[in-house]
Formats: C-alpha cells, sequence, structure tokens
C-alpha cells in the first residue's frame, strides 16, 4: 500500500493535514483522501485514528480500479 502522511503548516500556518492514497499495479496513484484541521484538533492519536480511517476506507474500495 501507499505510505500515509502527515504534513504540518507546510501550506497554512495552524493546519495539519493527514492524507493516505492507493496505486494502481504500476504504482501510479489512482485514489487519495485527506482530512485537514486547525493544529489543537490534531494531536498525535487523533492524527494516527484518522489515518486508519482513511486507510481502511481506501482499502475497501482498492480492488474496484
Amino acid at each position: 500500500g501507499w505510505c500515509d502522511s502527515v504534513c504540518g503548516n507546510s501550506g497554512r500556518a495552524g493546519a495539519l493535514g493527514v492524507g493516505c492514497a492507493i496505486g494502481n499495479p504500476k504504482g501510479r496513484p489512482i485514489l487519495d483522501r485527506g482530512v485537514t484541521a486547525i493544529t489543537e484538533r490534531m494531536p498525535a492519536a487523533r492524527q494516527k485514528e484518522i489515518a486508519g480511517l482513511l486507510r481502511g476506507a481506501l482499502d475497501s474500495v482498492a480492488d474496484k480500479f
């Protein structure tokens, strides 16, 4: 699978995003999803929880592509 990522404050100060993607058999990304919120609402435990939820949702549809 694709590496889950956390990106903090690179686009907007005070914001943090968590994202996941799935790829095709050749390794090209074909679908991604992400969640962004203010930093105060994204402690490390919440980031991990969101990454897991995103990964589960993407994995559940990966075979459709």
